[in-house]
């Protein structure tokens, strides 16, 4: 079999020493027992394998075998040749073509029917025809990441190719690799995804979401958090065209510090969608996934730093205002409320007004309407985006579920050395002398518990008192300690 690949693989070299492409036919049965293994049909860059509900093999996969089994072409599978000095264990990877090359192969490996039939249930005639029948292939000469996304793109302007399984056929690039491999497992590399993305035990469904990434739809929302992280202020748009298109262009992204601030986002997700098992018994819809991340952003945008100290209540909370603002006949059917006008102005309006809608013609619209269209229409829409956190905080009090934090989280060099001057040079828990090496600058009142970083706030105690404390004040802890020594 190794020698069959050689021979192959000599034939095509000798085909492009003065062509950047060749042509290569093969019959099925060759392309099973020699050529398929020496080709990577799934690469980074090629979409996955479509699933109908929760079928493996559907409707896609059905109809290819029946072209072949009825002898139709069922047309150019486009291949390029790995070069010598790529360290990868396959000869040949895939651009084009890979559910045929995929299905294919499974079909006669027997892992799904046709008309109720496998391949070992036809007719030995039948067997050896398929197995005769010619594939076509283009292979091209080694190719850079960029070139083969391109001829990719070029081959798919016309098939049912999504946006993101475009952005995706940028192959190994770092943004590209970074949303990949945050949402699924890549068998090239053997990731771990983000336990948010995570599967369940049959590999049918995922963990904690109640759709799953059929057609790279979880890559496409992790694309619109990061691009969100690519901006000033977080809470936005992001369409197709052409925020990601330009984010997946731009080499000059600092890759680090998007995977950090987007595991954070995540992670707030994933104890977003534990609240809602916890209370409900359910997984994270898609709705509230988008709502959710509205939210967050929003925190970011306006206190920049704060604690969330039960995720449970957070979600009960968020999840209460959400029905209200979802229900078409509760409270906001009637009545009035302001809203932001097309030129920026705040204006009071009754809530079956049509300047909610404003991108279809006029008609009466409710606010659960308006909010429901927002929150399910353009992704690029800066305006319809905010506009949805402005309707869900009349109803969701954000500083009940918080602890904002101020942002000055240490004091001065010269706050301490005053403090420190001010209590004589002794430590203000257990009032002997404090030498500056051995002091610390402590927040009398936690900052971790929404207290200010300001002079009022500051005791100088010892070192060891200050790691003690956590979350203590000064007076508890100081009390506490008294008592120990009664």
């Amino acid at each position: 079999m190794a020698s069959d690949i050689r021979r192959i693989k000599r034939e095509i070299e000798r085909n492009l020493k003065k062509k950047k492409f060749t042509t290569l036919k093969c019959t099925i049965g060759e392309y099973c027992d020699v050529f398929y293994a020496a080709i990577d049909c799934l690469p980074l860059g090629q979409r996955l394998p479509i699933l109908q509900g929760l079928e493996l093999y559907g409707d896609k996969a059905k109809s290819i075998i029946s072209c072949i089994l009825e002898g139709e072409h069922i047309g150019v599978i486009t291949l390029v040749m790995l070069s010598d000095t790529e360290v990868y264990e396959f000869e040949f990877e895939s651009i084009d073509g890979g559910h045929r090359k995929r299905y294919i192969f499974a079909y006669v490996d027997n892992q799904f029917s046709v008309d109720g039939k496998f391949f070992k249930d036809l007719t030995s005639e039948e067997q050896e025809e398929f197995l005769n029948y010619d594939l076509d292939f283009c292979v091209y000469k080694p190719l850079s990441v960029f070139r083969k996304g391109e001829i990719f793109r070029n081959l798919n302007t016309s098939t049912d190719v999504n946006f993101i399984e475009m952005l995706n056929s940028f192959g190994n690039i770092p943004i590209a690799n970074l949303i990949r491999e945050t949402v699924r497992v890549v068998q090239q590399i053997a990731n771990t995804c983000h336990e948010l993305f995570e599967m369940s035990v049959s590999g049918k469904a995922n963990r904690y979401l109640d759709f799953i990434n059929n057609r790279l739809v979880h890559d496409h929302m992790f694309a619109r958090i990061v691009y969100r992280y690519t901006q000033d202020e977080y809470l936005g748009g992001s369409s197709d065209e052409p925020n990601l298109s330009e984010m997946y262009k731009d080499e000059s992204l600092d890759i680090s510090k998007l995977k950090t601030k987007s595991k954070v986002h995540l992670d707030f997700l994933l104890h977003m969608a534990v609240a809602r098992n916890n209370s409900m018994g359910l997984k994270l819809s898609k709705r509230e996934f988008k709502m959710l991340s509205y939210v967050w952003f929003h925190l970011l945008d306006t206190y920049k730093t704060f604690k969330i100290t039960d995720y449970d209540k957070f979600y009960n909370t968020f999840k209460t205002a959400f029905e209200i603002l979802c229900d078409n006949k509760g409270k906001y059917a009637t009545g009035e409320i302001e809203v932001e006008n097309e030129e920026g102005d705040t204006e009071i309006i009754q809530t079956d007004c049509h300047k909610f809608d404003l991108d279809f013609e006029e008609r009466a619209i409710s606010l659960q309407d308006a909010f429901v269209k927002y929150l399910s229409g353009d992704f690029g829409n800066d305006k319809k985006t905010i506009q949805t956190v402005t309707w869900l905080l009349m109803e969701f009090d954000l500083e009940s579920v918080i602890i904002p934090l101020d942002k000055k989280r240490a004091f001065t060099w010269r706050e301490k050395e005053r403090k420190l001057t001010e209590q004589e040079f002794k430590c203000a828990i257990d009032g002997e002398n404090l030498l500056w090496p051995d002091a610390h600058a402590a927040h009398i009142d936690a900052h971790s518990l929404g207290n200010p970083t300001v002079y009022s706030n500051l005791a100088m105690v010892r070192k060891k008192y200050n790691l003690e404390m956590k979350t203590m004040s000064v007076t508890q802890y100081k009390e506490e300690r008294m008592a120990i020594a009664a």
